[in-house]
C-alpha cells in the first residue's frame, strides 16, 4: 500500500537514485546538482511516496500567500516503477494539500513533452512552450490549474 510521509536527509541517497533511473528521458545529467542543491536547501514541502520497503517516488509543492499561486517542485517516480499509478498518487497528494490552503488560487508548474499528457489529464493545460527549453530536444511547457471550487471539492473526495 502506498503512503507518502515528508521528507527526511536520511531520503536523499534514494530520491538521487530516483533522479538518475530518469536521466536522459525526463531530466538532463546536469540538472542532478542542482536537484541536489534543492534537496540540501528546500525552500518548500518535499514529500516521498513510500511502499513501506522502498520509496519509489518524491515531489514538492508551496504556496505563495499572498497571490495564491502555487508551484510544485521535482515531482519523479523511480522509472522502473512508471505507469503503476504512484505518478497520479503523488500528484494527487500534493494537489489535495494545496488545495486545504484557502489561499491558493492556482497551481504552476513545467515539464518536458514527455510528461505534460500526464498532468493535462488532471485538468492541467499549457500556457507556455519552449522548444529546446530545459535542453536540446527537451521543451519546456508551463502548465497551470485553476483551482475552482469544483476541482477543491473533487481533490477532496479523492
Amino acid at each position: 500500500m502506498l503512503e507518502a510521509r515528508t521528507y527526511t536527509v536520511s531520503d536523499k541517497a534514494r530520491c538521487l537514485s530516483i533522479f538518475r533511473s530518469n536521466v536522459p528521458k525526463f531530466f538532463e545529467s546536469n540538472e542532478l546538482i542542482d536537484y541536489e542543491k534543492f534537496l540540501d536547501n528546500l525552500p518548500c514541502d518535499y514529500l516521498v511516496v513510500h511502499d513501506h520497503e522502498k520509496v519509489l517516488g518524491c515531489g514538492g509543492y508551496d504556496v505563495d500567500k499572498d497571490s495564491g499561486d502555487c508551484r510544485l517542485s521535482w515531482g519523479m517516480i523511480d522509472a522502473h516503477h512508471h505507469r503503476k499509478r504512484i505518478g497520479q498518487f503523488l500528484l494527487l497528494i500534493r494537489l489535495r494539500l494545496i488545495s486545504e490552503d484557502s489561499a491558493a488560487r492556482r497551481v504552476l508548474m513545467n515539464t518536458s513533452q514527455y510528461s505534460s499528457g500526464f498532468f493535462e489529464k488532471f485538468g492541467f493545460t499549457v500556457i507556455k512552450n519552449t522548444p529546446d527549453g530545459l535542453a536540446p530536444g527537451l521543451d519546456r511547457l508551463d502548465l497551470e490549474l485553476i483551482l475552482t471550487d469544483a476541482i477543491r471539492t473533487s481533490l477532496a473526495e479523492a
